[in-house]
């Protein structure tokens, strides 16, 4: 310590700093029940779902799903026929006026795939 501080290292001591711990204002009995006072509610098993999920909201068949699926898929692709005519196939026609028609072509494009399959591209 001699070679780096000189002989007077003993001598030197930095001053640290000393907290008092802060004060808090909480007028608060703890013994008196509150929101902030109280231990969090713990829900178990399938009851602890039943706040997140509500199982009652959506009626819907498979082949009402599956319906909603591909009509999200078609219109996706006629977007993307509609946008860039690079992209359409062959013989795809699209008319702008007929959009039901234009989504039946596609659908006919399509073939047997099944949605996820067509969705991907």
């Amino acid at each position: 310590m001699d070679l780096i501080f000189g002989s007077d290292a003993d001598e030197l001591s930095l001053p640290v700093p000393h907290f008092e711990p802060a004060q808090t204002s909480w007028d608060v009995d703890p013994a008196l029940p509150s929101k902030k006072n109280a231990p969090p509610v713990l829900i178990t098993g399938k009851d602890s779902f039943l706040r997140v999920i509500d199982f009652h909201a959506n009626e819907m068949t498979d082949d009402a799903l599956a319906e909603v699926r591909w009509q999200k898929t078609l219109e996706k692709w006629y977007k993307v026929f509609l946008i860039s005519t690079d992209a359409r196939p062959g013989g795809l026609v699209i008319h702008e006026d007929d959009v039901p028609g234009n989504l039946e072509r596609i659908r006919e494009i399509l073939g047997t795939r099944s949605c996820a399959t067509a969705a991907k591209g």
